[in-house]
């Protein structure tokens, strides 16, 4: 199965014939191995959405009922959504590793502090009387 990781998406390949993105030459190849081996109806679109990583998927229709409307869907991306959509995974990810990393610097820490109560007197000026 051709699977496309999210690092390929937005990618401009300048080596193509005619230049293109790499999600966009993942699609054609994907379109033409699977008409290849008989569904020119595009029955398996469906599952090859499944594994499109959500930067891509989040600009898409996502229902097709032919592999031209697919491509078509794929190819009309623009560039500038999914190079947003990059920066914005990557600006999470580098903030929850930061979350992590201040997590494990805090936990030793607070695992040496003792733990304190107050004291507890048992004077008996301090103990409440019953009201008769």
């Amino acid at each position: 199965m051709q699977v496309l990781k999210a690092e390929d998406i937005g990618v401009w390949l300048p080596e193509e014939p005619t230049g293109n993105y790499r999600h966009v030459t993942w699609a054609n190849k994907v379109m033409h191995i699977t008409m290849g081996m008989g569904d020119s109806t595009g029955l398996l679109v469906e599952y090859m959405l499944e594994g499109i990583p959500n930067i891509l998927k989040d600009h898409m229709m996502c229902s097709y009922s032919l592999w031209q409307e697919f491509l078509q869907d794929v190819e009309s991306v623009p560039a500038i959504k999914l190079k947003r959509a990059k920066e914005d995974l990557n600006m999470n990810r580098t903030h929850d590793a930061n979350i992590v990393q201040l997590k494990a610097q805090s936990s030793p820490s607070l695992n040496k502090l003792p733990l304190q109560f107050p004291q507890l007197s048992m004077d008996s000026r301090h103990i409440a009387q019953p009201y008769y």
